[in-house]
């Protein structure tokens, strides 16, 4: 869930991950929000809309941490 900081109320639910979220951070601009997840998966999602816009499957082990990089490819993973 995103909740908002001031009222503590849930502004959008991302359904998707089969496991516990590990790291949900959002983009410098706010549009998408990147999880990762016991599922050994790594998801984008729109905030708009809250559909997963792509999802990043194969990790031998638990995705643990992921951090958007500005300029460069957009996201970043680390495992």
């Amino acid at each position: 869930e995103a909740l908002c900081a001031e009222s503590g109320r849930c502004l959008r639910t991302f359904t998707g991950h089969a496991r516990w979220v590990h790291t949900a951070v959002f983009s410098p601009d706010g549009g998408q929000v990147l999880t990762t997840s016991g599922d050994r998966k790594v998801k984008l999602w729109s905030t708009d809309s809250g559909e997963c816009l792509l999802t990043l499957e194969g990790h031998a082990r638990w995705a643990c941490s992921a951090v958007f990089a500005p300029r460069q490819l957009g996201c970043s993973c680390v495992l």
